[in-house]
C-alpha cells in the first residue's frame, strides 16, 4: 500500500518560471553593470597595495 494518494509525475519544466529566473538575472546585471569600474579600480588599488613590500617600522 502506498504511503501518499497523489500520483507520483517526476519532474517537470516549468517554462513561465524559467524565463522570470532569466528575467530577473537580466536585471540584476544591469543593475550591476554600473558598478564594474568601480570595483575594478578597487580590484588594481589592492594588487597594487599588495605587491609593495612592507615599510619597516623604526
Amino acid at each position: 500500500m502506498a504511503d501518499t494518494i497523489a500520483r507520483v509525475s517526476g519532474a517537470k519544466q516549468v517554462l513561465h518560471m524559467d524565463i522570470v529566473g532569466y528575467v530577473i538575472a537580466l536585471g540584476v546585471a544591469l543593475l550591476l553593470l554600473p558598478l564594474l569600474p568601480l570595483m575594478a579600480a578597487l580590484k588594481l588599488v589592492d594588487v597594487v597595495r599588495r605587491s609593495r613590500p612592507p615599510e619597516q617600522a623604526s
